[in-house]
């Protein structure tokens, strides 16, 4: 599944981030987060959300094969990971980040967990 976020109705409230990274790394922190809103300073007063598309660039950059499709996401098989970046360098959104301490990287797996709790329902799964 992927999801789609309208930006002019995010709050910027940060709890999808929160949530992602309870749901995927088992602790609310903002910086494991597949997910990140921040203020876009070409609209004052608005948002910019970065998050995957579920493009497959990503995959098709990878040496290791180590991101698969997944349904209508790409996972990342961290075990096969490399951790060379090649799949940040590629994705045209900068929406894979690294993982805060090591060079693995944070994609979005398709969840939608995101969008179950954004209280100005500006994320939806599509």
């Amino acid at each position: 599944m992927a999801i789609k976020v309208d930006e002019d109705k995010c709050a910027n409230c940060h709890i999808c981030e929160m949530t992602c990274s309870l749901v995927n790394y088992g602790e609310s922190n903002t910086k494991k987060s597949a997910i990140r809103s921040v203020e876009n300073k070409r609209k004052i007063g608005t948002s910019k959300v970065i998050y995957c598309t579920q493009c497959g660039l990503c995959a098709d950059k990878c040496p290791t094969g180590a991101i698969k499709k997944c349904g209508k996401s790409w996972i990342i098989e961290e075990e096969i990971c490399i951790g060379c970046g090649l799949c940040r360098d590629v994705c045209p959104r900068g929406a894979i980040f690294a993982f805060p301490g090591s060079d693995r990287p944070i994609k979005c797996s398709g969840c939608g967990e995101c969008a179950k709790v954004c209280p100005a329902k500006a994320i939806n799964i599509i």
